[in-house]
């Protein structure tokens, strides 16, 4: 039997819908979730610094100016290392996502499982929706933007649908056509809510413990990276709903 919050009789995608859900789908599933966003966020992390801290080493070493394609290199790596980390962390936490709308069990090794073993296509589509992304962005912004809510749920679509990675674009966009302006409404709410929480948070915890509040913001940082993969998994399962009129149960059957 699935779980109560998607039992409802009206299965739509609206705003209240898609949070309350992945509220809930977090809420049973924090430790798993969690431990995934945690050590993916350090992963990035750590190449973050390490990629920083050779670009300034080379810098002020005065060597700038024969280490341009290092440089780039290392910035590039650490695009990459991010990617794949977030993408990483969508694709476990989808399937967690629908093990648990359904009543089962979503445990941390299923989902890493999941996750690893679909990353290869979440990848090149990761790439190929940032580039397109970010040149859409480069016109004026509102393409990008569009762009965006568009292909969003590529990643879902690779996972439960293990569709290519040109299909699985197209099925976004399938899926998000007559929906987008409440996508858009819901991306506001939550960019919104996530920046105005964790700039109080830094400044309340840095004036308590110090320094040692970064460590605050950073567990912050990845419960509300958590929060978004879980939102991204639900969205794909009420515009299914809503469009297709597809139950839980037949959405996951792929799984079994």
């Amino acid at each position: 039997m699935t779980q109560d919050a998607v039992s409802a009789p009206a299965q739509q995608f609206t705003i209240g819908n898609v949070l309350e859900t992945s509220f809930a789908v977090l809420g049973r599933n924090i430790v798993p979730f969690g431990v995934l966003a945690l050590g993916l966020g350090v992963l990035s992390l750590a190449a973050t610094l390490a990629g920083a801290g050779y670009m300034v080493w080379t810098v002020g070493s005065g060597e700038a100016s024969h280490q341009i394609l290092p440089i780039i290199l290392a910035g590039v790596g650490i695009f990459l290392v991010f990617v794949i980390a977030a993408n990483l962390l969508t694709a476990a936490v989808s399937y967690g996502v629908f093990q648990d709308l359904r009543g089962q069990r979503a445990g941390f090794g299923g989902c890493l499982a999941r996750g690893v073993a679909s990353i290869l296509p979440v990848m090149v589509a990761s790439l190929l929706f940032s580039l397109l992304v970010g040149l859409g962005l480069l016109l004026l912004v509102v393409p990008g933007v569009i762009v965006w809510l568009t292909c969003w749920l590529y990643i879902p679509v690779i996972v439960v649908e293990k569709r290519g990675i040109a299909e699985s674009l197209k099925r976004s966009a399938f899926l998000t056509r007559g929906r987008r302006w409440r996508m858009f409404g819901l991306w506001l709410v939550v960019i919104i809510a996530s920046q105005l929480s964790t700039t109080v948070l830094e400044k309340v915890s840095t004036a308590v413990i110090g320094d040692w509040g970064a460590v605050i913001v950073y567990v912050w940082y990845s419960a509300t990276t958590a929060f978004t993969a879980v939102m991204t998994a639900v969205s794909y399962y009420y515009l299914r709903a809503d469009k297709e009129g597809i139950a839980i149960d037949d959405i996951a059957a792929v799984f079994d």
